[in-house]
Formats: structure tokens, sequence, C-alpha cells
């Protein structure tokens, strides 16, 4: 989806599998359930995003509060207003946003999130393993993927194409 297609309205996934799906855009409360083998990219959304009962996704979500429920083998590049919280879930990875989109910089601005704090790593796991091993880890750095999504959308100002930006470093 192009900057300006969902509009701040709520947005829902569901049942999708190996698919690819680029929601460039600011949205409402956001819900992705069932999904397997997806690669999702969520522009930033002004409430809480719910992914629950997803399996081997790798995601790209701004966000208010992240909260996962029954997910397994999932990656997560986040930028989180507050700390992620995980519930039910194991074998999950958290990175910083690294993600680039037309206009991506400005949503981030109107949404009011400042990319100096991202909570993207102040994970809270409210079922922690009862044998002591941790549910989730953070991908080093080195092995961070950047996506860069690009349309042949033109700017309003001048005619040209909209280049991709990032907000955070």
């Amino acid at each position: 989806r192009r900057p300006g297609s969902i509009g701040g309205q709520q947005f829902c996934m569901a049942e999708c599998t190996n698919c690819v799906a680029w929601v460039c855009d600011m949205m409402d409360q956001t819900f992705v359930d069932l999904c397997s083998g997806c690669r999702v990219l969520l522009g930033p959304c002004s409430a809480s995003t719910f992914v629950r009962d997803c399996s081997d996704c790798v995601f790209w979500i701004a966000t208010q509060q992240l909260r996962t429920r029954d997910c397994k083998r999932c990656k997560f590049y986040l930028y989180s207003k507050t700390e992620p919280i995980i519930e039910a879930s194991e074998d999950l990875s958290f990175a910083p946003w690294t993600a680039s989109y037309p206009m991506c910089s400005a949503h981030f601005r109107d949404a009011g999130y400042d990319p100096a704090r991202n909570f993207w790593n102040a994970v809270f796991d409210f079922t922690p393993n009862p044998q002591g091993r941790c549910n989730w880890k953070i991908v080093p750095y080195s092995e961070c993927e950047h996506l860069v999504v690009t349309f042949e959308q033109r700017s309003p100002l001048d005619g040209g194409a909209m280049p991709p930006d990032c907000p955070t470093p």
C-alpha cells in the first residue's frame, strides 16, 4: 500500500502464507493474525500493533506498542514508543527499525515518533520460559536487513520521483 492509501484507519492482515506485504502509510490499531513465512512492513501505527499466532515471519513495524501472542521464530525490526510485550511466544528476534520508503520520515514526524527514543530492545515477556531460557534475542547489528521500498510515486511539489527515506540512525 502506498503512502496515503490507509489514511490513519485500522488495518488487519490475516491468514497469509509466504506473502510480501508493504504497508507504507500511517494507520490506527493494527492486527496481524495467523500468518506464516511472510515479510511485512507496517508504517507508523498510532495505537497498538497486535501480532498473534504467526510463525517464521519477518516484520518491520513502527508502533506505539507492539504486542505478540503465540508467535514462533519471527524477527521484528521495530520502532516502539513503549516497551514491546510478548506473551506465549518463543524464538523471537528484535532489532531496531531498518526500513525506508517514500515519506517514511514524514510519517514518523506526523505520528510524533522521536527516532532517538526507540524502545525496541526493552522487551517485556509476560510468560518467561520455565527452564530459564529467554524467549527472545537481539539481532546483531551486522546481521540486520535494511529494507528499501520504492514506488513510481511523484512528488506533488516538483513532479520528481519520491526517494525512500528512513528517519532512524
